[in-house]
């Protein structure tokens, strides 16, 4: 596998395309992952740009979010792109669909009859998915496990972190309320790795009443009561986006994920999350710190030094929460996998509304989960 990033900050949506397929031209890759901030707006001549540097027709999948990674850039505006080339030993497909928001089960169906046409059925490597973030994540974990066998990566777009707008790249199209979902078939070889650990703060719970990503009780009082008796102090605005409950699952201890709060519903107690939970399910309050965060990805770059494939290339999937703590030291979430690897190779990724993937377990990969302020590392191997 050949690879090369590229990153611009030019705010001319066309001209911001057409440096990066130039950029890219050399290596004539067979799928391009584009990420940009939100600031082009959807302007479909990124695009347009991207494809005329190009010269040849890859496949081309990615989506806005609060900012861009790349392996030389960390940035709030502008956008970046890596390519892979094969040299033909993996086929890569994309189906693409609309109207995430209101029917989540159908676009999937739309979006993978389109997949499974362009493969002629063939069993897939990898899916790598984004969506709008309009999307409730954990349905769209569940809906994909129900329908796609193997592993999934991926993340739901977003914007400078307003909660307004988001657009979703598939092919030449600019998706609003989308979905696309790439799937790899032939030889393709890489690694899933996630980081996703935070500090927790007092006693675990049971969730006894929620609806989707309404979390409403917790052992049977209003969550935003049982957040205060485990810290201490009321849940303030100042905690949105950066503050998380890990959810344990009851069967593996590795199907652990995180849903950070998105919103305090008002006078019921209740909070909005980034992702559905259910009654049932054991529940933690946790605080994210910037040393916390920092830990988890060297730890994934500590164990790249002891993975026996040599990586091509990254992609990187980071919960634009983590960027809220982080705050200057964002730079981190690209150097610390160079400096702990000890040797660079091209990464590109996006700051996320909400993170897919598995975690690994002593046979593998768990079955897919979705996350919050977590980060995710997909590395296609040499």
């Amino acid at each position: 596998m050949r690879a090369k990033s590229v990153a611009t900050c030019r705010l001319d949506a066309y001209r911001a395309g057409l440096e990066l397929g130039e950029g890219l031209r050399e290596l004539a890759p067979e799928v391009v992952f584009l990420f940009s901030s939100i600031h082009y707006e959807g302007n479909p001549e990124l695009l347009e740009g991207l494809h005329d540097g190009l010269e040849n027709a890859p496949v081309v999948i990615g989506a806005t979010g609060d900012g861009f990674y790349e392996t030389e850039a960390v940035a709030e505006i502008g956008a970046s792109a890596l390519g892979l080339n094969s040299d033909g030993h993996v086929q890569w497909h994309f189906g693409a669909a609309t109207g995430v928001a209101a029917d989540l089960d159908g676009a999937l169906d739309r979006c993978l009859a389109d997949l499974t046409a362009a493969t002629g059925g063939a069993p897939l490597s990898l899916c790598i998915v984004f969506a709008d973030f309009h999307a409730d994540a954990a349905a769209l974990v569940d809906g994909l496990a129900e329908r796609v066998a193997g592993s999934t990566v991926g993340g739901l777009a977003g914007d400078e972190y307003r909660m307004e707008r988001c657009f979703v790249y598939a092919g030449r199209d600019v998706l609003v309320d989308g979905l696309v979902i790439l799937g790899a078939t032939g030889d393709l070889r890489f690694a899933i790795h996630v980081a996703g650990d935070l500090m927790p703060v007092g006693q675990p719970g049971v969730v006894t009443a929620a609806d989707g990503t309404r979390l409403e009780a917790i052992d049977d009082i209003p969550a935003m009561a049982f957040i205060t008796a485990q810290t201490g102090k009321p849940l303030s605005m100042a905690d949105i986006g950066i503050s998380a409950f890990q959810l344990t699952g009851s069967e593996d201890p590795n199907l652990c994920t995180l849903r950070t709060i998105r919103q305090i519903e008002g006078n019921d107690g209740s909070v909005k999350l980034f992702g559905s939970v259910r009654q049932g399910q054991h529940i933690q309050f946790c605080h994210a710190s910037p040393d916390v965060i920092v830990q988890g990805v060297r730890s994934v770059s500590a164990q790249l030094g002891r993975e026996s494939g040599e990586p091509a290339a990254g992609l990187i999937i980071s919960c634009a929460g983590r960027k809220q703590v982080l705050g200057r030291d964002l730079d981190h979430e690209v150097g610390a996998i160079q400096e702990g690897y000890g040797r660079v190779f091209p990464l590109a990724g996006f700051p996320s509304f909400g993170e897919i993937g598995p975690r690994r377990n002593a046979t593998g990969y768990t079955r897919t989960l979705s996350h919050n302020m977590t980060y995710i590392l997909l590395v296609f191997e040499t």
